[in-house]
C-alpha cells in the first residue's frame, strides 16, 4: 500500500511538473498575443530618418545663415544623433539574420 502511495505522489509531481513547464510564459500574462510578436519584427524605417536628418540639417543651415548659431548647433547635433541611428539600424539590419 505504501509503494501504491509513493508511486500515485511520484506522478502526480510528474504530471504538475509537465504542466508547469508545457505553458509559455506569454500565455500566463494579461498582455494580449500582439504585444508578443511585434517585438519580434522591429524594423527601423529609414526613409522617415533620411527625411528627418535632411529637415534637420536644412533647418540647422538656415540657422546657421540667419546668425543663429547656437540653435543651428543644436540641429547639427539632433541631425549626428538621427544620423548615428540610421547607421546603427542599417547595421543590425544587415546582421541580422532570418526569423529562425
Amino acid at each position: 500500500m505504501s509503494r501504491r502511495m509513493s508511486v500515485l505522489a511520484a506522478s502526480a509531481a510528474l504530471a504538475g511538473g509537465l504542466l508547469f513547464t508545457a505553458v509559455p510564459a506569454h500565455a500566463a500574462t494579461t498582455g494580449d498575443a500582439e504585444a508578443v510578436t511585434a517585438r519580434a519584427a522591429v524594423t527601423c524605417n529609414k526613409t522617415k530618418l533620411r527625411k528627418q536628418i535632411k529637415e534637420l540639417t536644412d533647418l540647422a543651415n538656415k540657422n546657421k545663415q540667419l546668425g543663429n548659431h547656437e540653435i543651428a548647433k543644436k540641429k547639427f547635433a539632433e541631425a549626428a544623433a538621427k544620423k548615428n541611428q540610421l547607421e546603427a539600424c542599417i547595421k543590425s539590419d544587415e546582421d541580422s539574420k532570418g526569423p529562425f
